[in-house]
This record gives structure tokens, C-alpha cells and sequence, in this order.
């Protein structure tokens, strides 16, 4: 009822490469698919990295004290959630020659660097002031995640309306996150040490990975370009956010896949918040060793999505999710 109530305000415009089947469906080539599918390196990265590694420095090296950190890390998220809405709606109604989605994530790649090297580079001033720098980066850190990741998210429904051209999107997706997870989760902490291991280590490691996520971003933008994509009727501008609500909570198999996610991500960040105080202060374990975990953990992710994909045509999304 959802894709039925906004397929009214819609209008599809084909862009791009790719053949079309006779049911009018867009053909996504292999290269396109990993073009779209490279950001999630970068986002994956940006998003691990300071999971990992930012309560660890904060409280370890920069001295702070644990709750109050916590507490604005958790600000930073709720930034994130409370942001995504207005940003949504925002792209939606994007209008320029590069599409509706497409110059969000070339503005939001450059600004997603600077966001990211600012998390690690702590100017020496008062603690207040320390306190208040953290939470205005994060701030930064959470709004310039969302101005790439919701409009980025929202492409490959547009990119075609074939049901297993979707799942090779996403699968590429799949492939360069488990490389930014381990970048982001386990590579970060160890170039940081190998630096020195110091705050001045950390903030040298964290400009070298924001000119990373910035140039990762940036090439997702570039390898797009011939992707398909929609453009929104003077229709969409009238619908109200409250109708948009109601079409949400009518959606009952979307809420529950929401409500699956947030549990996999609160059961994530917390693991992966305290992963290194764990390696290190109980375990006796380095940096080398946790990016070595990280790395064991994408090559098994890498060397399964076979697998999946084969699962999924064989039996459906659904049965072989909950297998």
C-alpha cells in the first residue's frame, strides 16, 4: 500500500547503463552495481572507525570521563535519527541535471572527511572546552553521515525495479562494507598505534582516513553518473509528513525489518564499542591482533555472499534471512 500510495507521485526517468528486459525492468550491469556498491566502503569506515576507537581515545588518551563521553556519543546518534527524516524528504525533492540523489552525495563527500579527522583531532584547551569541541564534532560527524547515507540508500530502488537486479546491488554493497568494516573497525586502531599509539598519532591516522572517506565518497558520485534514477511530480511537494507516517505504520513487514535492524545495531555498537578496551585491558592483546579479527571476519563474509545469493533465488529473501 506504501509503494502503491507514492508510486502516484512518481514518474520514472531511465538514465544510464544498462538493457532493459521485456517487463521494462533495468538490466544493472556488474560495474554499475559495484560503482554504487564502493560507498558503503567509505560509510562502513566512517561509521566503524569511531565505534571502535573513539571511546577508547577519548577516555584512554585524552583523559575524559567515560559517562559523559558516552553521553554525547549517544547526542551524536540521536542527531543521526532525528536527522534522516528531513534529509529524506529534502533529496526527494532535489531537483539539478545530476538527479536527486546525486548531489548529495557530492556535497556530503567532502564534508564527511573533514567531519570524520576533526572526531580524532582534539585541540589541547580547557576540559569544558574539550567537552563542548566533542560534541560539536559529533554533531558535525552525525549530519554529514546522513547527507550521504540517506540519499545514497535510497538509489537502488531507482536504479531498477527487478527483484534480483536488487539483491546484486546489495551484494556488492555487502562485499565493500565487510572491506570497510575492517578499515574502519580494525585498520584505524592499528595505523594510529603504528603512529605512535598517542593523541598525536591518532589525529595523523584520522586525516589520512578522512581523505579516504572522502575520496571513496567522491568516487561513488563519479561512478554513478549513468545510473537510472527518478524525478519527483508537483505532486510529491503536497503530500504532508503525516501521511508519510500512516504509510509507515501500515507497512507492518517494514517495521518489523526497522525494528530487526536496531536490534543488530545495538547488539553491534555495544560489542564493537568495547572490543578494544577488552583486547587490550583484559585479553593483553594489540591493535595488530583486532584488525587481524576483523580481517578473519570479512574474508568469511566475502567468501559466503555465493552462497546467499544462490540461497535467495533457490527458497526467497525471506526464508533464506531467516535461515
Amino acid at each position: 500500500r506504501w509503494s502503491r500510495g507514492l508510486g502516484d507521485v512518481y514518474k520514472r526517468q531511465v538514465s544510464g547503463k544498462g538493457s532493459h528486459d521485456t517487463s521494462g525492468n533495468v538490466k544493472v550491469s556488474n560495474w554499475l552495481a559495484a560503482g554504487w556498491g564502493v560507498g558503503s566502503m567509505a560509510t562502513a569506515t566512517m561509521l566503524n572507525a569511531p565505534t571502535a576507537a573513539l571511546l577508547f581515545f577519548l577516555v584512554t588518551i585524552v583523559k575524559l570521563d567515560p559517562l559523559t563521553v558516552g553521553a554525547l556519543i549517544f547526542l551524536g546518534k540521536i542527531i543521526d535519527v532525528l536527522t534522516d527524516p528531513p534529509v529524506g524528504a529534502l533529496s526527494d525533492k532535489t531537483e539539478s541535471s545530476l538527479g536527486r540523489r546525486r548531489p548529495w552525495l557530492l556535497g556530503s563527500s567532502f564534508v564527511c572527511g573533514i567531519a570524520f579527522a576533526l572526531l580524532f583531532n582534539i585541540p589541547d584547551i580547557s576540559v569544558a572546552a574539550t567537552y563542548a569541541y566533542v560534541g560539536v564534532a559529533l554533531a558535525l560527524f552525525a549530519i554529514s553521515y546522513t547527507a550521504f547515507q540517506v540519499p545514497y540508500m535510497a538509489m537502488p530502488t531507482e536504479m531498477t525495479d527487478d527483484y534480483h537486479q536488487r539483491t546484486k546491488i546489495m551484494s556488492w554493497r555487502v562485499v565493500f562494507m565487510s572491506f570497510g568494516n575492517v578499515i574502519g573497525g580494525g585498520a584505524f586502531a592499528a595505523l594510529a598505534k603504528n603512529l605512535g599509539g598517542d593523541r598525536a598519532g591518532y589525529g595523523e591516522a584520522a586525516i589520512y582516513f578522512g581523505a579516504f572517506i572522502s575520496l571513496v565518497m567522491f568516487a561513488t558520485f563519479f561512478f554513478t553518473a549513468r545510473s537510472r534514477q527518478t524525478v519527483a511530480t508537483a505532486g510529491q511537494a503536497q503530500i504532508p509528513v503525516r501521511q508519510h507516517i500512516d504509510w509507515l505504520l501500515i507497512n507492518k513487514p517494514l517495521l518489523i525489518l526497522m525494528s530487526t535492524k536496531i536490534a543488530i545495531y545495538l547488539g553491534g555498537f555495544a560489542s564493537l564499542t568495547t572490543a578494544l578496551f577488552f583486547f587490550k585491558s583484559v585479553l593483553k592483546l594489540d591493535e595488530t591482533v583486532f584488525f587481524m579479527v576483523f580481517a578473519a571476519q570479512m574474508v568469511t563474509t566475502i567468501a559466503f555472499m555465493p552462497v546467499c545469493n544462490w540461497l535467495s533465488k533457490r527458497i526467497g529473501k525471506k526464508p533464506a534471512y531467516i535461515i
